[in-house]
C-alpha cells in the first residue's frame, strides 16, 4: 500500500499516523526516542507491508503488472491501490477525502521536527502537488508514475502505467475491492495485541 493508505488505515491518531508514515524512512534505532503510539504506527507500517506483500490478492496483481512493468510491479499496485481507495473513499471514510487529505498534511506539518530528511522532502513534494488528493484522477496518478521514473536506477516502463490501469481497470478495482477490507480488518486484529 502508499501513502494514502497507510495514512487512513492509521485510525485518526495523528501519532500512530506519523510513525506509520516514518516506516518508509526511518530504521527502528532512529525512532526509539518517539511516543508509543508514533512506535507502534512504525511497527503498524511493517505489518501492512508484510500482510499486504503475502496477500494472494495482491500477488495476482503483481503479476498482471509485471507484464508492463517487469520489477516494479510493486510499486505500481500499490499506487493503483491507492488510486481506487481515493476513488472509493466514501465507502471507507466518513469524511470527505478532501478534508481527510489536508488533515494528514497538517499532521505532517505539525510533525516537521522528528522527519528525516526524506520524509520532510516527501512531505514539501506532496504539498506542493497535492499528492494525496490527487492519487483519484488518472493524471495526478501519470505525474506521481513519471516522478518514479525519473528517479528509477534502470528501465521501468512506469509511465506507461496509466495506460496500462485504463485497459485493465476492472481487474486492478476488483482485486482492491476484495482486499482492502481484509486489510482493515487485519489492522484492527493488529492493534488490539500489536507483535513486539
Amino acid at each position: 500500500m502508499n501513502f494514502l493508505a497507510h495514512f487512513h488505515l492509521s485510525k485518526n491518531n495523528p501519532e500512530l499516523a506519523i510513525g506509520n508514515y516514518l516506516g518508509d524512512f526511518a530504521r527502528q534505532k532512529e525512532i526509539e526516542h518517539l511516543s508509543e503510539d508514533m512506535i507502534l504506527g512504525w511497527k503498524l507500517h511493517r505489518f501492512i507491508d508484510e500482510f499486504t506483500d503475502s496477500h494472494p490478492v495482491v500477488l495476482s496483481s503483481k503479476e498482471k503488472a509485471r507484464t508492463v512493468v517487469k520489477k516494479y510491479a510493486p510499486v505500481l499496485v500499490d499506487i493503483y491501490y491507492d488510486y481506487f481507495l481515493a476513488n472509493h473513499w466514501s465507502s471507507f471514510s466518513s469524511i470527505s477525502l478532501r478534508n481527510a487529505t489536508n488533515i494528514y498534511y497538517k499532521w505532517m506539518q505539525d510533525s516537521l521536527d522528528v522527519l528525516p530528511k526524506q520524509a520532510l522532502r516527501f512531505y514539501q513534494y506532496a504539498i506542493q502537488y497535492d499528492i494525496f488528493f490527487a492519487y483519484r484522477t488518472y493524471e495526478g496518478i501519470e505525474d506521481v508514475l513519471k516522478g518514479m521514473s525519473h528517479r528509477a536506477s534502470f528501465e521501468s516502463n512506469l509511465t506507461d502505467g496509466v495506460i496500462h490501469l485504463k485497459k485493465y481497470r476492472s481487474y486492478y478495482e476488483e482485486d482492491f475491492l476484495t482486499f482492502y477490507p481484509e486489510l482493515q480488518k487485519a489492522v484492527n486484529t493488529f492493534l488490539l495485541e500489536p507483535s513486539q
